[in-house]
């Protein structure tokens, strides 16, 4: 009997060691099994509604006289965490892009009497994007990221002011003349007029997305810098550079 208690005494010494260092690897941080639970915690899908501003410009020897002008973009995010340092992200946004230009433009027929000037044509372009982001978690809430982002054009505009003059020919009577047009009273052209230059601009586009999140309570500040990889005309050098900028909620899967 007394060997039977020397045995479980000596027993109990040996678990109660194993017992207090499985406990304090569990509780501290970066440490066994411990760490491998808080890992498996932090694995985890989120996904994220957002909205925001953007602004864009273009850059190229074309793009010279392009300035920048703010837009907006709304999407949808998810996340995957896939380890407590790395994650994975991809989404589907919708953007407004708008940017301005200096040029102008003059057409003139001394014939029919008239002088258009086409001056500061304002640009408006909708895009799906498609974000896919590499994620890295370097702080708690803080995240960088980076990825590749396919970019599908849906609509193109340019509002252009018109000015100048045209003759007043609807007032002629008889046959038309040089005489007859030179001598017509003159109209001043002071408008604006829209046309859809779609078909000018490839359809297609691909972006590198660089940017940082910080997320507070589910509340996410997302910040990102794009660089289009690709030509946006058909006609000249001019690539796609924008700022985004949003606020979104990230909601726990």
């Amino acid at each position: 009997m007394r060997k039977k208690k020397m045995d479980l005494f000596v027993l109990l010494s040996l678990l109660l060691p194993v017992t207090a260092s499985a406990q304090q690897a569990e509780e501290m941080p970066g440490t066994g099994n411990g760490q491998a639970v808080k890992d498996l915690q932090e694995s985890r899908w989120t996904v994220k509604p957002m909205a925001g501003m953007t602004l864009t410009t273009l850059v190229g020897s074309d793009a010279s006289d392009v300035s920048s002008a703010m837009g907006w973009g709304l999407g949808l995010e998810g996340e995957c965490r896939l380890s407590r340092w790395l994650g994975l992200s991809f989404g589907a946004i919708y953007t407004i892009n708008r940017f301005n230009s200096d040029e102008k433009a003059v057409e003139e027929d001394t014939y029919w009497n008239y002088r258009v000037e086409m001056n500061d044509p304002r640009y408006k372009q909708e895009h799906i994007q498609v974000p896919l982001l590499l994620n890295v978690y370097p702080a708690k809430g803080l995240t960088l990221k980076a990825g590749l982002q396919p970019s599908l054009l849906l609509s193109a505009q340019a509002k252009v002011h018109i000015g100048g003059y045209r003759a007043k020919t609807e007032e002629i009577l008889g046959l038309i003349s040089p005489e007859t047009i030179a001598a017509a009273e003159k109209v001043a052209l002071d408008y604006d007029q829209t046309v859809g230059i779609r078909s000018e601009l490839h359809k297609t586009n691909l972006l590198v997305p660089v940017g940082a999140s910080y997320e507070w309570r589910g509340i996410t500040l997302d910040v990102r810098y794009h660089f289009g990889l690709f030509n946006e005309s058909k006609n000249n050098d001019a690539q796609e550079r924008y700022l985004m900028v949003t606020l979104g909620y990230k909601f726990n899967m």
